[in-house]
């Protein structure tokens, strides 16, 4: 079963967000370390939620899920710690695809939580029908792309200055 799963929660945002980055992120081309809003993300990710992450034995890993923290008061509860609500729909897709790759693991998951600790705001995210369905086009899609030779064109978006990648699609 583990075998279905064989994409990281980070492409499948990445999917969302821009499909060049997510060919780029997924042959090895990876700026992140060098990109001043990763990096405040990951402090983000380090200093908020430190108790119940303590919780855990670092993050959560399954195969190629890596999850911030799982919460048990109504069940299985996926918690993730996000900076800002700008790419709120990767977000989403993303904690989607945990629930549905953690139930193809037989772990009954609730629902997700999507936290956004900077703005003090929550939002629950649920698994649909329509959501698996999207997820399955959404996989098979990463599928041709990341089979292809070259990367999709550069799309200029209003997040794209921030982004890891600027230098290599525009610079």
């Amino acid at each position: 079963m583990i075998d279905e799963i064989i994409y990281t929660g980070t492409q499948i945002a990445y999917y969302k967000v821009c499909k060049r980055k997510l060919w780029l992120f997924s042959k090895g081309l990876s700026y992140e370390s060098e990109n001043e809003y990763v990096s405040i993300g990951k402090l983000i990710d380090e200093i908020y939620y430190k108790r119940e992450k303590e919780r855990m034995p670092d993050d959560a890993i399954l195969g190629r899920i890596k999850i911030d923290y799982i919460s048990l008061k109504e069940g299985v509860v996926i918690n993730e710690v996000k900076k800002s609500k700008k790419l709120d729909e990767a977000h989403k897709i993303q904690v989607k695809y945990y629930i549905w790759a953690l139930r193809k693991l037989g772990v009954n998951v609730v629902y997700a939580i999507l936290r956004y600790p900077k703005l003090r705001k929550t939002e629950k995210v649920l698994l649909s029908e329509n959501d698996i369905a999207e997820l399955e086009r959404a996989f098979r899609s990463i599928r041709d792309i990341l089979n292809s030779p070259t990367p999709p064109s550069a799309i200029k978006k209003p997040y794209c200055k921030k982004c890891a990648y600027y230098t290599f699609c525009y610079g």
